[in-house]
């Protein structure tokens, strides 16, 4: 079975978010702009429809994600991690998606303490928010 001979899961070392951010870039877009277009099959007006949508739900996913935190299950967080990393995905976020799966594996393999990491995560999904935003605005 897998992870049977791995020993408790409390020895597994991950990364520390803040590591994972640096290393990711802090020099990276937000968005990806291009590649979100692309994602939109290229209409500017699915763009606009579909970035409202993100813009509307993406406070209550990570609501979500911190109460799950809270609630100490990990399949909880998984979840909450993994519906983000979704929308995340299609708004052709890569730093802020490399950070939810980071989060979605971390609880997939049982670890429930995340510390600061979920409010990293979170001004991260700021900073994608905003760029959203601006990307919309400028039309």
């Amino acid at each position: 079975m897998c992870g049977s001979d791995a020993g408790p899961k409390e020895n597994h070392r991950w990364p520390d978010i803040r590591t994972i951010m640096d290393s990711v870039g802090a020099g990276i877009a937000a968005v990806d702009e291009a590649r979100l277009l692309d994602n939109m099959g290229g209409s500017r007006e699915i763009l606009i429809e579909a970035s409202q949508v993100f813009l509307d739900d993406v406070g209550t996913m990570l609501v979500s994600l911190k109460d799950a935190a809270q609630s100490g299950s990990a399949h909880k967080i998984e979840r909450a991690a993994h519906l983000i990393k979704g929308a995340l995905l299609s708004m052709a976020a890569p730093r802020a998606v490399e950070l939810a799966a980071s989060i979605e594996k971390r609880a997939r393999a049982g670890e429930t303490a995340f510390g600061d990491a979920i409010d990293a995560f979170s001004d991260e999904v700021a900073r994608v928010g905003a760029a959203i935003a601006h990307i919309v605005s400028a039309g």
